[in-house]
């Protein structure tokens, strides 16, 4: 699938692979420069929010040293501990019977998403890889329950993505993403007939899997309002999937842009539960076009997959009687696309903010 001048303009936006690392490096060096005191090695195993609006909250690390703090950002991702809290407060509205879906508790069958990385040197050593390790494609390779993406993140890692939809994948053991994993690729993984991917796979310098529940929250603050929660944390948009970073960080800009817009210690908690109001539609968007995605990669034989492979192939022709294919398999990614996290900012401060300035 080309994507097209045309198509580029529709999409209002760009397509961006970065290698993890050089993304990190570069928002921790913003932060150095604003002066944002690191703490390194500090474990959080506990949250404990304050009794009524702007009481401090307690954080715990696992060596028992404690922070106190106004507000806390919880940006710790698919095993946050911080959403504890928020899930505790879904509970309290929802009653106390109910189970937060997508909880470990409610739903201990989670999807698992494989990520395997190598150096781009190495494929370029082997002729059958050498000519992907040029190129600036991303390739899918879709089979029955499961597939396979790979391109390059950078100059010099090339990464393969398996997405799973059966099963049989269930019982995939979860590595920890803070450490390089360098043992030997599953043998599940492994079975696929497609030569160069089993010669990635092959040459494979590390892999993590990752388990995700499919989780739905319907706000992302503890009851006091001190506590949220923002990206993967918050959402549970596929991992490794097209938007998972693209969300993190539009949650990241709409918290500061509402912060910036401050002028009162008081209104932090409404500024806090604006981020979930502002950004609960698009994000539940965004997820129920990563299932339709995750569907059509993964689907089993039969008259359903055929029509699918039909259609793609008609999107290697430019001409002016495809464009109604085109119109509808870029359709989702349009729309999703199409949203400024500064205009939706800007709609619910007038909305909802500036009367309650207007009335002071």
């Amino acid at each position: 699938m080309v994507f097209t001048g045309e198509i580029m303009e529709s999409l209002q936006s760009q397509y961006y692979h970065i290698a993890y690392s050089d993304l990190w490096n570069h928002f921790y060096n913003l932060c150095k420069q604003c002066d944002v005191e690191f703490k390194f090695g500090f474990d959080v195993v506990e949250a404990q929010a304050g009794k009524v609006d702007l009481d401090p909250v307690t954080i715990s690390s696992s060596s028992g040293e404690e922070v106190i703090c106004d507000i806390v950002v919880g940006a710790d991702g698919n095993h946050s501990t911080i959403r504890k809290l928020v899930e505790e407060r879904e509970r309290l509205v929802l009653g106390e019977e109910s189970d937060v879906e997508g909880s470990s508790e409610s739903k201990p069958s989670l999807a698992p998403w494989i990520r395997i990385s190598l150096p781009v040197a190495r494929m370029q050593t082997d002729p059958g890889l050498a000519e992907l390790s040029r190129e600036d494609w991303w390739n899918i390779w879709m089979f029955n329950g499961v597939a396979y993406n790979c391109g390059k993140e950078g100059p010099d890692q090339y990464v393969l993505n398996i997405f799973c939809d059966h099963p049989r994948y269930a019982n995939l053991q979860e590595t920890d993403w803070s450490e390089e994993t360098t043992s030997e690729v599953p043998e599940l993984l492994k079975r696929v007939a497609e030569p160069q991917l089993q010669k990635i796979i092959e040459l494979a310098s590390s892999f993590q899997v990752t388990k995700q529940a499919s989780r739905v929250l319907h706000r992302y603050t503890d009851k006091c309002n001190q506590v949220v929660i923002i990206g993967a944390a918050a959402h549970a948009c596929m991992i490794n999937g097209t938007f998972n970073s693209a969300i993190a960080i539009e949650d990241a800009f709409t918290l500061g842009y509402l912060f910036s817009r401050m002028s009162a210690r008081n209104e932090i908690p409404y500024l806090l539960h604006g981020l979930g109001e502002i950004r609960q539609r698009h994000t539940e968007i965004v997820k129920a076009s990563d299932s339709d995605v995750l569907h059509l990669l993964c689907m089993p034989p039969g008259p359903e997959q055929e029509a699918r492979d039909a259609l793609f192939k008609q999107t290697h022709r430019e001409d002016s009687e495809n464009e109604e294919t085109l119109e509808f398999m870029w359709s989702s990614y349009i729309t999703q696309f199409d949203y400024d996290a500064k205009e939706a900012v800007e709609e619910w401060w007038l909305n909802w903010m500036k009367p309650i300035e207007n009335s002071r």
